[in-house]
């Protein structure tokens, strides 16, 4: 400040005073230009794997919420990964992979994402992603391939880069299905966002939402919907423990081109604070 600045004392000078609209504020931050525009939100066009295996039910039990209860006996875990869908409405684009916990909740089919793990570079869902739709989410490095003239697909997830945390492949892929055998049931999560110290949630919320989904249709129109052998591979990580959900029996893999999903905002359905 030089010699010729007086700074002003408070309400000596109203028309110097800040005119933010704290009664209109927007949804998230910046306050002036919010990162996301509120839900729903919609994708398109995505390449994905799909592998399921029995794991423990021990380390399940420590991860779900009182209210859930494992759907299967062994407990399953879902492994969902995508190479990225190609359009996003709300978010952009982005690539995926999450461990799916098939769950009861009030007699009726669910899933529980343990951690969701979105592509680099994906900012309107990563922090939406955290702060609305509560999935719990973390940035990776995601590549799903195929190697020409061979019929198996792989998908991998590094965090951070160089470190593998997953490995699946798919194939090779024996039948084709129906677009009817594939949907995503009700998603259940938790949705933690700190007060201002940043040591406590001031919102600590079991949220239920819905995922509608369609599968895409290839030229002659069928589905883009195939099975065949599946294998997952989980690496060491204290920061990422998805080892601690081990694999005890692979059941089958699945690749298939989704159309659309529509991301819909959630519902509260239990308060932990």
């Amino acid at each position: 400040m030089s010699s010729e600045q007086v700074p002003l004392q408070a309400g000596t000078n109203a028309s110097r005073m800040g005119r933010l609209d704290t009664k209109a504020l927007a949804s998230n931050q910046p306050a002036s230009s919010p990162l996301y525009p509120p839900p729903p939100w919609k994708v398109f066009n995505s390449k994905s794997l799909v592998v399921t295996y029995e794991t423990d039910l021990e380390p399940v039990l420590d991860l779900l919420p009182p209210e859930l209860a494992p759907l299967t006996d062994p407990p399953q875990v879902v492994c969902y990964m995508q190479a990225g869908y190609q359009f996003g409405a709300g978010g952009g684009a982005y690539a995926e992979m999450a461990p799916l916990i098939p769950v009861l909740y009030e007699g009726e089919p669910h899933i529980y994402p343990w951690v969701v793990y979105l592509g680099e570079g994906t900012e309107e869902w990563f922090a939406a992603g955290r702060e609305v739709f509560s999935d719990s989410k973390k940035l990776a490095k995601i590549e799903v391939k195929q190697e020409l003239g061979r019929g198996l697909i792989m998908g991998t997830v590094e965090r951070p880069a160089g470190h593998r945390l997953v490995t699946m492949i798919v194939g090779p892929l024996e039948a084709q299905g129906d677009a009817s055998e594939f949907s995503f049931l009700p998603v259940l999560s938790l949705r933690l966002l700190p007060d201002s110290t940043g040591e406590a949630p001031q919102i600590a919320d079991l949220l239920r939402k819905e995922a509608p989904s369609t599968v895409r249709a290839a030229s002659d129109g069928s589905a883009m919907l195939f099975s065949g052998p599946g294998t997952v591979v989980l690496g060491v990580s204290e920061q990422d423990p998805l080892y601690r959900l081990p694999v005890r029996r692979l059941l089958g893999g699945m690749y298939v081109e989704l159309g659309t999903i529509d991301e819909q905002p959630g519902t509260a359905v239990k308060s932990y604070l």
